[in-house]
């Protein structure tokens, strides 16, 4: 959306399409200062699209990456760094 609220751009896929796999095709070419998406955007492709095109991304991380840091800050703040886990 524009400043106005408007519709900049839209694409319909079929409703069993993800939205995130649209999103760099969306906003491609879009002049932005920031770009604004729930967490079913959070993926590296369209973080690394926008903060090509000068974009200030601003997506919360998905449930499994809140989860990491919070395992990442057990082990730091324990002292204790046996074996990062794999997904990590």
């Amino acid at each position: 959306m524009d400043a106005h609220g408007m519709l900049v751009r839209i694409f319909i896929t079929e409703g069993t399409t993800a939205d995130c796999t649209q999103a760099t095709q969306l906003i491609d070419g879009i002049t932005a200062e920031n770009l604004l998406a729930d967490r079913g955007y959070d993926t590296n492709d369209i973080i690394e699209k926008a903060t090509q095109q000068g974009m200030n991304v601003v997506i919360p991380p998905k449930k499994i990456a809140q989860s990491n840091v919070i395992m990442i800050k057990i082990y730091i703040k324990s002292g204790i760094l046996l074996k990062m886990p794999s997904y990590i």
